[in-house]
């Protein structure tokens, strides 16, 4: 097999970084980390609720929505804004970036996404590896009512309460989660529920739940 080779790539900044107009790379850039986790450069737009593990969902013009109720026409690629870890800082900021802001959203790799919407308590993702996914595989979803803050994923081992639900393909929990992974996020503000689970993302999109969620 031969070797893999490319351009040298570089980019504007890390993932704790954001800038407003002029921005230093095209919208949709795409950007990877020595781990191999993926990232999209993406604009806030007129949105002033983006911040960091919401889940968004990321329009051709490279704008991104909080995932919510309405915001989304049940379509469409997610990422998710890039992690408390990822963004230098270890408690949830008091406010979101600001409108028309450029920055990183993960499409791909392990990740932080806030959780809790319409759903059993979040750490039932913790233990998701060991017992609850022996049987079910546990499965987030659409939120079916308004949540506060936006952008956050319902998840539920239980996937005959899925019914119609719009799920979130693409994005599961991760095989080495721990406790420690749903803890309570400290200094929690409007902009974070104050729970989050450690995700694989695999290039997520919302589509419709089809009733296959069993696993061997």
């Amino acid at each position: 097999m031969g070797a893999i080779t490319g351009p040298a790539m570089s980019f504007p900044g890390p993932t704790s970084q954001t800038w407003t107009t002029p921005y230093p790379a095209t919208l949709g850039t795409i950007a990877i980390d020595g781990p191999g986790n993926v990232y999209v450069l993406c604009q806030t737009g007129s949105n002033t609720t983006v911040a960091p593990e919401m889940a968004v969902t990321i329009a051709a013009s490279w704008i991104v929505t909080p995932v919510g109720t309405t915001a989304n026409a049940g379509r469409g690629p997610v990422g998710v804004v890039a992690d408390l870890g990822k963004s230098s800082a270890s408690a949830a900021p008091s406010a979101a970036f600001a409108a028309s802001t450029a920055i990183w959203v993960q499409v791909y790799g392990r990740a932080f996404v806030q959780v809790g919407a319409n759903a059993s308590s979040p750490s039932d993702a913790a233990n998701g590896p060991t017992t609850v996914q022996t049987s079910l595989q546990t499965q987030f979803f659409v939120p079916t009512s308004v949540v506060t803050p936006v952008g956050v994923l319902g998840l539920t081992s239980d996937a005959s309460s899925l019914d119609t639900r719009l799920i979130i393909r693409g994005i599961t929990v991760a095989d080495d989660v721990s406790l420690g992974d749903v803890s309570t996020i400290t200094l929690v503000s409007a902009t974070h529920i104050g729970a989050r689970v450690a995700v694989m993302l695999n290039f997520p999109e919302i589509g419709p739940y089809t009733g296959i969620a069993f696993v061997s």
